[in-house]
């Protein structure tokens, strides 16, 4: 038998514990961004070492971020952003992304996801207030600018 010319997924990829044991729950990937904003959240979505640990940064989310924290910084004018995703498609997840992002950036971990985030962006995401509303809508003011508001629904 020929020599495969890639390795086995199984001998790259470290599964976690919770993969290998069977013990993963379905109920981990209901996130919710009020439960996050109020510090009552699972801790894979409330510390941000542990969600940037398992965030693969999409071209389209790095996108994002940047449209978002460029308008928080005042250098851009886009206000108003619509996600518009089905059931399952990230909606909930951008949203804590974006909240990890800009509400203590001076104390974003050292990994490459966030490295990746803040090199797509060009700057460091300043500083920002966050409110949520609903439990759907997220409002971000940047506390130098204060007239430098979105919207996120």
């Amino acid at each position: 038998m020929a020599k495969l010319a890639w390795t086995p997924w199984h001998k790259v990829v470290q599964l976690r514990e919770d993969v290998k044991s069977g013990e993963l729950s379905l109920a981990i990937f209901a996130a919710d961004l009020y439960d996050v904003v109020m510090g009552k959240a699972r801790s894979v979505y409330q510390d941000p070492q542990e969600f940037f640990a398992l965030t693969y940064p999409t071209f389209n989310l790095r996108e994002l971020a940047k449209d978002v924290v460029t308008r928080l910084a005042g250098k851009h004018d886009k206000a108003i952003r619509q996600l518009e995703l089905t059931y399952g498609g990230g909606k909930t997840h951008t949203l804590i992304t974006l909240f990890h992002l800009v509400r203590d950036p001076a104390h974003l971990p050292h990994l490459p996801s966030v490295a990746e985030f803040t090199e797509h962006i060009g700057m460091t995401p300043p500083e920002t207030r966050v409110a949520v509303r609903q439990r759907k809508t997220c409002w971000l003011s940047c506390r130098p600018y204060q007239a430098s508001r979105i919207w996120l629904r």
